[in-house]
């Protein structure tokens, strides 16, 4: 669970997706959902907030 109820999978700053099975790390391009939702700089660069989408994949903490 990420930032409250949302399901996913924490990682520092972001949730990536459930379905990733891990969050970040080697060889997360290749886990189902691919960068945008497996990895750290892939989430990042989607500028989507959890506290805004309410889903993963997401950033978590403030909004800009």
């Amino acid at each position: 669970m990420c930032d409250g109820d949302i399901v996913g999978i924490q990682s520092s700053d972001v949730c990536c997706s459930a379905s990733c099975g891990s969050c970040g790390g080697s060889g997360c391009t290749g886990r189902d959902g691919g960068s945008e939702s497996c990895c750290g700089g892939g989430v990042r660069a989607s500028g989507r907030y959890c506290s805004i989408t309410g889903e993963a994949p997401c950033m978590t903490g403030g909004s800009i």
